[in-house]
């Protein structure tokens, strides 16, 4: 009997051993798969916060540059330094200042009114980092990734420890050719690159913390130009997808997983392998997202020191306000000109015809009609800006204001907007007597003014037309009455003219 227990209990050792054995095959075989897994799906995650600062110094005038300090520290959560002991200046290496992404690159930030130095192949390789205990610079981009992982040690040496000691990012590109190898590892990081593909289905990881300008939205469905692509491939936590899509054909490209995967076009390096934060693009400047891409780069990584702001002005030009002086009429070149155009309405109708056209007119003068009247209908007009923008961001200018006072509404302008400090426009502008109206202010103190065909007194309207634009748009004229003073907005000098005339006929 004892013998039969000890048979037993053996017989449980053994199944319990084969099963702590089968439980450590199927954990292998999990981490496995999930680091294949990672390294060859980049994943888009949830939003990140908002961003650290908007464009320009916060309250106390001190800029911060964003610097992850550690592996173990959340993706998102960061130390940051002071990064005012740079100057806000640009370093650009290129391969050439005639070359098409060089270009593009000095297009951008010229563009956008940032300082750089351009530093080609003849101008030596290394440029003096520091002035005195100051740096030079506070971005680095590099027109080939190639130049800068190729650089002699001491000069790669110099420029790391600059950009650790400064908290300074860096740029990159990496454009393929026929000489580029299919699959190679970009020496001295944990990174792959995938070259000479064709890529389709483009979207943004809305996770990429440098994301400002661009937003995340739908994805741009069809191929993207060209078969030069270079994806980024890599299990490292430094290394967040900005911009990702996936491969036209999984049999061209063997040496990628398939095609249905998404791949990283753009990749932003968290700075977690070496303490420097850069941005790498597998492509040129060429197509528009990457310049968007770019432009956000500059913002993030110099910690928005240079950055453009979201703040858009618009300006409807609705239509000439300048009048010239007495005697100046419409020539016989004027009307050919306008004859040149062919439009069988215009020359087969006067203009009172046009305007007062009945619904049962023709399609072809009603559609002249409406692009005549529609324009004067300001109330509707302002009506739809409103549905967009508050009524403290409008500002409504009286033309004819403007015309005889340029100076002190131009004044009246810019303290709506905000500019300081205010421009003097009583430098820039001066009446020119021939022209009956105002002009720019040259350096030689000569005028220069609109072109001949700017500026003329047109002929008196037939009395039949006025009457009958004067009702048409009373009821409008009425709506914008009570729509400026509902705004808190002046009354045009014309609106309360034309009311009044409207309500004495």
């Amino acid at each position: 009997m004892l013998g039969f227990w000890k048979f037993i209990r053996s017989v449980r050792q053994l199944e319990l051993h084969r099963l702590i054995l089968l439980l450590i095959i199927f954990c292998l075989f999990s981490m496995c798969f999930l680091a294949y897994y990672v390294s060859n799906n980049p994943k888009i995650k949830e939003a990140p916060p908002l961003p650290l600062s908007d464009c320009g110094a916060g309250s106390s005038g001190v800029q911060r540059a964003p610097l992850f300090v550690s592996p173990q520290t959340s993706r998102h959560f960061v130390k940051t330094v002071e990064n005012l002991r740079t100057e806000p200046t640009v370093l650009v290496f290129v391969e050439s200042i005639y070359s098409q992404l060089s270009q593009e690159i000095m297009a951008i930030l010229e563009s956008s009114r940032f300082k750089y130095i351009e530093i080609s192949p003849g101008k030596g390789e290394m440029p003096p980092m520091k002035d005195n205990d100051k740096g030079r610079f506070a971005l680095i981009v590099f027109e080939n990734i190639l130049k800068y992982v190729n650089l002699e040690t001491q000069n790669r040496e110099q420029l790391d420890k600059y950009c650790v000691e400064y908290g300074v990012g860096m740029i990159g590109f990496f454009k393929a050719n026929e000489n580029s190898l299919l699959s190679a590892q970009l020496k001295g990081f944990p990174l792959y690159l995938h070259s000479n593909l064709g890529l389709r289905d483009y979207r943004i990881n809305p996770n990429a913390p440098l994301l400002y300008i661009t937003r995340a939205n739908e994805v741009d469905k069809g191929p993207l130009p060209g078969e030069d692509w270079t994806v980024f491939q890599s299990n490292h936590s430094t290394y967040e997808p900005v911009l990702l899509a996936s491969t036209k054909s999984a049999e061209t490209f063997s040496h990628l997983s398939s095609h249905r995967a998404l791949h990283a076009t753009v990749v932003q390096d968290l700075g977690l392998h070496d303490g420097i934060q850069r941005v790498l693009f597998g492509n040129n400047l060429s197509f528009w997202l990457h310049k968007l891409i770019f432009v956000d780069s500059i913002a993030y990584l110099t910690s928005k020191r240079l950055c453009l702001s979201l703040d858009r002005y618009l300006l409807v030009d609705i239509d000439d306000i300048f009048v010239g002086k007495e005697g100046t009429r419409m020539k016989v070149s004027d009307v050919e000109h306008q004859r040149a155009h062919q439009d069988p309405v215009a020359l087969n109708h006067t203009f009172y015809q046009v305007v007062s056209a009945t619904p049962s007119a023709s399609p072809e003068l009603q559609a002249l009609q409406s692009r005549c009247l529609t324009p004067g209908k300001y109330a509707v007009h302002l009506h739809r800006w409103l549905q967009h923008f508050q009524a403290s961001q409008l500002l409504v200018v009286d033309g004819t204001q403007l015309r005889l006072n340029p100076v002190v509404v131009m004044e009246g302008i810019q303290r709506f907007l905000g500019i300081t400090p205010l421009f003097n426009y009583t430098q820039a502008l001066m009446f020119d007597e021939a022209k009956g109206f105002w002009c720019q202010r040259m350096e030689n103190g000569r005028p220069k003014c609109l072109g001949k065909n700017k500026g003329r007194k047109y002929p008196e309207m037939d009395p039949e037309s006025r009457t009958f634009l004067s009702h048409f748009y009373l009821e409008h004229n009425m709506d914008l009455l009570k729509l400026l003073d509902r705004l808190g907005q002046t009354l045009p000098v014309w609106l309360r003219e034309e009311l009044q005339n409207t309500s004495w006929s």
